[in-house]
């Protein structure tokens, strides 16, 4: 069984090359994906990686331990796409998130692959299209998973502002892909208007079980907040595979030449303080 991250720390703090290669591994492909979407600019993706990784073997003797080690990432990760978006400001944007992709096995069906491949590119291009605080929450809550004070803590505000923004964010999501281009209106008595507000609450169990029950019958008896919320469980289910696709082999390399560099550095009298914000 592969130890868990506080004893991989504790290894690391006693000076365990390999503890400190399998922690960083743990948390690249993840810190990857995040960066690749999250930054404007998706070929900034293994800089940020890097970084990162390199950032926190630096601060290992600073990390405190009642946050865990992927809300300790994805803070320093988001910091640094940041940093990225002000050098690159003025630039203009080009977006081929898929580029450094993996592809199928060669014994997939090619059609099928065909489909998976054009699916990937629609849902990344619908992400790059949201804006940055609406990505995120995206990024972090339905397609990393991340729990709900994980994310507020990620992004420096309340759990109860998290899941606002998340609410609106997959409708916006919802709404650039324009699944729902063919449906009819909605109702002329607006009965219709927050209905998708709802289908997000439930899904992060926030609504009561009357509302719930009602939202239901509601569902039932409407065919365009029946697609509505297909359309909402096939994006969310979108987003969860994207966590599936295999690593990009850069991402391994990345992780062992900074384990190696950060070893070196740490074993060195004279190694260079740490960035100050990280």
């Amino acid at each position: 069984m592969t130890p868990p991250d506080a004893a991989l720390l504790e290894a690391v703090r006693r000076g365990d090359a390999k503890a400190l290669e399998t922690l960083l591994e743990r948390h690249a492909p993840a810190v990857h994906r995040f960066a690749r979407t999250l930054c404007r600019h998706p070929e900034d993706a293994e800089e940020v990686l890097q970084e990162t990784l390199l950032a926190a073997a630096r601060n290992l003797d600073r990390f405190r331990e009642e946050a865990s080690v992927s809300t300790w990432l994805f803070t320093i990760a988001r910091r640094a796409c940041m940093r990225l978006a002000r050098r690159r400001a003025g630039e203009p944007e080009h977006f081929a998130p898929l580029d450094d992709a993996p592809l199928a096995a060669a014994s997939d069906d090619p059609q099928a692959h065909a489909e998976r491949d054009e699916a990937r590119r629609r849902l990344y291009a619908a992400l790059h299209a949201l804006s940055p605080s609406h990505r995120e929450v995206i990024l972090l809550r339905d397609i990393e998973e991340r729990p709900a004070a994980e994310v507020a803590a990620i992004l420096g505000i309340e759990v109860g502002a998290v899941k606002s923004r998340l609410h609106r964010a997959r409708a916006r999501l919802r709404a650039i892909l324009r699944a729902d281009a063919s449906l009819p209106p909605p109702s002329p008595d607006g009965g219709c208007f927050e209905v998708e507000e709802a289908l997000s609450r439930m899904v992060e169990g926030d609504l009561p079980k009357p509302a719930c029950d009602r939202l239901s019958a509601h569902v039932d008896a409407c065919p365009r907040c029946k697609a509505r919320c297909d359309t909402l469980g096939a994006i969310l289910s979108a987003c969860h595979d994207l966590a599936a696709e295999p690593t990009p082999p850069s991402v391994r390399r990345v992780v062992t030449d900074t384990a190696r560099r950060a070893l070196v550095e740490l074993a060195a009298p004279s190694a260079p303080n740490p960035r100050g914000d990280e």
